[in-house]
């Protein structure tokens, strides 16, 4: 074994001491442009930064036939306005992209390629050292103002590692994707690696029809997840603009009895595989928009309940599809149920739409409906149609309160965590009025709480509470700094006042996201609905 260690080694060696020759050599014209991007761009112009090793820079080739000047190419014959600049230095180990992260921040990339750690694995480093690098790097890549998305290109140990070196260095890459929440493509080389006819003589870098294999089969399909999200980044982000006479007032009162036409629930691409359930990418129709979202579905054979989650506030500039609650999605989907996270208009893949403040923020509530409206429309063979929950969290909690009174017999049960007041005068006191710019675009229209209750009441689900005609469970922490337990005992109480079915289970200690009750939590979450879903 110390033999074959050593043999690596060398070759390790001597492919690194190739790629310095080959990329010194190269004319000034031929090198990856590691220090070069376009200074003037158009305001509609995306840029994407791959940012890798010898597999990035193109190793053997030109720069016309690497990756990044292919993937350029494809994306717009797609029609889309990019820019795709080759930040890859041959030979470079994780070590040497912490280093750089800085740098490639200075490019304003609206997207990043993150393809780093192949180099790490011929020289058998250790895979804990890299993957600290690798941290240290997408700290700098997601930090700071405007962060751009990333997709995290995802490296696996030679096969002829021993066992545990490959265990420790296949890891790194899906944990650091769960840390940092990104879309991750577990193998930049699947379908080209040791294929001869995609491979350069050294049986390691891909030729030119290995890249156009990777672009098409392995980037394309994400590439295209991150476009939307990466104008979330831009102030020139094109907006799908509806007619909104500033002079009407939005409330809760106009969703009663609307016609939702939720429609068109599309399977994407497969985003997880385990042994409990297959984790898809999803797309729906809410009124004109399309929304974005993800699906867990059980393995076994269905139909299944079908769990509604709505997350809680996520700044949409760095919202990723499915993003929050991923816990609860996992454990969820593990207990039978197909569970279904809308990202909400504005957010990951979604249409955009500004309406306003108030209406965007309605906005959410009517795409979770339409939801409900399109698993019911649906031809899959997923759903039990009949049998359907609601879980929100924070803000989704806010949303899953007016679904209450809104539509009443839309799900037949509901689990709070954490959720804001069913007074919105506290969320603007709480949440807004420390921020001028929000603050205004409100009162500028609608005025204060306290000089014109007519309207607060009007987007108050408090208001409408006799409405609500189904059970609900509600969980909160009492060291909550998000979310004052105080709104949770006010909305206890008032349910309990009218009548309603309300169970209230209170964490002492717990915080905005539960840690050591969690488990608690989740069980009791369980089997509520499996009391109220499942006959």
């Amino acid at each position: 074994m110390k033999t074959i260690y050593r043999v690596l080694t060398v070759i390790a060696l001597l492919t690194t001491l190739g790629a310095l020759i080959w990329y010194v050599t190269r004319s000034p014209q031929q090198r990856a442009p590691a220090n070069e991007a376009k200074p003037v761009r158009s305001a509609n112009e995306i840029r994407i930064v791959a940012f890798g090793d010898s597999l990035t820079a193109g190793y053997g080739l030109s720069l016309d036939e690497a990756y990044p000047a292919l993937l350029e190419r494809v994306l717009e014959e797609r029609g889309y306005e990019v820019e795709v600049v080759n930040a890859g230095v041959s030979g470079e180990t994780s070590a040497g992209g912490a280093r750089r992260a800085e740098f490639i921040r200075s490019l304003d990339p609206d997207i990043v390629l993150f393809g780093l750690g192949g180099n790490d694995a011929l020289r058998f480093l250790s895979p804990e050292e890299m993957e600290k690098n690798l941290d240290e790097a997408l700290t700098v890549l997601r930090g700071g103002d405007r962060p751009p998305a990333v997709l995290l290109l995802g490296m696996r140990a030679p096969g002829n590692a021993d066992a545990l070196y490959r265990k420790a260095f296949d890891a790194v890459s899906p944990r650091l994707a769960e840390k940092f929440d990104l879309p991750l493509v577990p193998f930049f080389l699947e379908g080209v690696a040791l294929d001869p006819r995609y491979t350069q003589a050294d049986g390691i870098h891909p030729n030119q029809a290995g890249y156009q294999y990777i672009v098409e089969k392995n980037i394309v399909p994400m590439i295209e997840l991150l476009l939307s999200v990466s104008a979330n980044r831009t102030p020139e982000m094109k907006v799908t603009q509806e007619s909104t006479d500033q002079n009407t007032v939005p409330g809760i009162k106009d969703l009663f009895g609307q016609d939702f036409d939720g429609r068109d629930l599309t399977l994407g691409r497969v985003l997880e595989e385990n042994s409990a359930y297959t984790r898809y990418y999803i797309t729906y129709k809410s009124g004109e928009l399309t929304i974005s979202g993800i699906m867990n579905v059980p393995r076994g054979t269905g139909p299944f309940p079908v769990l509604i989650l709505n997350h809680g506030y996520i700044d949409p500039a760095i919202y990723t599809n499915g993003r929050g609650l991923k816990r609860e999605q996992d454990y969820l989907a593990r207990q039978g149920f197909v569970v279904i996270h809308s990202d909400y208009r504005n957010h990951a893949q979604s249409s955009r739409i500004d309406e306003g403040e108030i209406e965007n923020r309605l906005g959410y509530v009517k795409d979770v409906i339409n939801l409900v409206y399109a698993v019911r429309a649906s031809s899959l063979p997923y759903f039990d149609q009949g049998r359907i929950g609601m879980f929100g969290h924070s803000m989704g909690g806010g949303i899953a309160q007016t679904v209450a009174v809104a539509a009443p017999d839309l799900v037949r049960a509901i689990v709070l965590y954490a959720p804001v007041s069913m007074d919105y005068r506290d969320s603007y006191y709480h949440y807004m009025a420390d921020n001028q710019a929000r603050a205004k675009s409100v009162v500028s229209r609608f005025g204060l709480p306290e000089d014109n209750p007519e309207f607060w009441d009007g987007i108050s689900p408090e208001t409408f509470v006799d409405r609500i005609a189904v059970p609900i469970l509600l969980f909160q922490g009492t060291r909550d700094e998000s979310v004052p337990k105080e709104w949770s005992d006010s909305t206890t109480a008032l349910l309990k006042e009218r009548g309603k079915s309300i169970e209230y289970v209170v964490y002492s200690g717990e915080g905005h996201e539960f840690g050591p009750e969690w488990g608690d939590f989740m069980r009791q979450t369980s089997q509520f609905f499996r009391t109220h879903l499942i006959p």
